[in-house]
């Protein structure tokens, strides 16, 4: 089955842009991403190079489109990262939430005139609506750019077969509505499946597939290439993985830090690791599957990477390579 899943991959890979030759697109397509790798953190002392820019996590959303800092400040030349305090939209919005979120965004913006823009995590639950949540999405967005028409505005969205996928996206009206897209490629097992690695290669390429796919069939509107496709994905990774809490339940997370000295981390060539100790059942991801997924990106014309998050590596630090 794998290796039957790899050949499809790699035969899609090859045909596409057969079948989709590269072709002009609305000029609102184009992300001005300037960045290969982003990481996610909550260190205001963050160690991260020049070469990477971090998000930090420190926006709430509230219903009523205020937005609550956990800090006021951020470093220059980086991105916000909202997150709605709700868990569902039933749209349109109304004045007040127009008012206040415009409020929240200049109030940001003179604190933090270097910042480069949002990240918006809209994780919604089951009842969520693709309709509502496509107006919340391209609302925000048309708010942001109203703003300043240079300031990014890119999402975190679930990969089409991740466990905490709802299915509402509509895929080719959110590529219109943001400048790029950091999708979430972790958590192929959390504490809401059985135990297994947080991330796989397999389920990566199959996902990647799949919403390549679902944009080049569902866009009607516009024209759009393979190649401006990928440009605007950004393959989320993982710098944690998971064991078994006090109740032995799967699902406690364990930090990258405490392995990333390990033989077994430093040399398989495996996508995870799996630990089994006398209390637990540990899965990581490997040294070896985050470097590849970073090189895979270059190579097949991906936006980059953005790992989750800069604190599970504790006093390691992320190798330019």
């Amino acid at each position: 089955m794998f290796q039957r899943d790899i050949f499809n991959y790699y035969l899609f890979l090859f045909l596409i842009p057969l079948l989709f030759p590269l072709t002009a697109e609305p000029k609102s397509l184009n992300a001005h991403n300037d960045s290969f790798e982003y990481v996610f953190t909550t260190q205001m002392d963050s160690r991260i190079s020049q070469n990477r820019t971090p998000i930090f996590v420190y926006g709430r959303l509230e219903k009523n489109g205020k937005i609550k800092l956990t800090r006021e400040m951020i470093p220059k030349s980086s991105l916000l990262m909202i997150v709605p305090s709700f868990s569902v939209w039933n749209g349109p919005m109304n004045p007040t939430f127009v008012n206040h979120f415009s409020q929240s965004i200049e109030l940001f913006l003179k604190t933090n005139p270097t910042a480069k823009g949002f990240v918006l995590d809209a994780e919604f639950g089951a009842n969520q609506t693709k309709h509502s949540y496509t107006d919340f999405v391209c609302s925000i967005h048309k708010l942001i750019k109203t703003k300043d028409s240079h300031l990014q505005f890119h999402l975190t969205l679930f990969p089409p077969n991740h466990p905490d996928q709802h299915d509402y996206y509509n895929w080719d009206e959110l590529y219109l509505c943001s400048d790029a897209w950091f999708i979430m490629f972790y958590d192929e097992h959390n504490p809401r499946t059985k135990s297994g690695p947080v991330s796989t290669s397999n389920w990566i390429e199959s996902n990647l597939v799949a919403i390549e796919r679902k944009l080049l069939q569902e866009n009607g509107t516009y024209t759009v290439s393979i190649a401006s496709i990928r440009k605007k994905f950004f393959l989320g990774l993982p710098l944690y993985g998971y064991g078994k809490n006090k109740a032995g339940k799967f699902g406690k997370v364990i930090p990258l830090k405490m392995f990333t000295e390990s033989k077994e981390f430093q040399t398989s060539f495996e996508d995870f690791l799996k630990i089994n100790t006398k209390k637990d059942e540990i899965y990581l991801p490997t040294k070896y599957f985050l470097h590849h997924w970073k090189k895979e990106s270059r190579r097949l014309g991906y936006g980059g990477v953005a790992y989750w998050r800069e604190e599970f590596l504790g006093n390691q630090k992320l190798q330019n390579d």
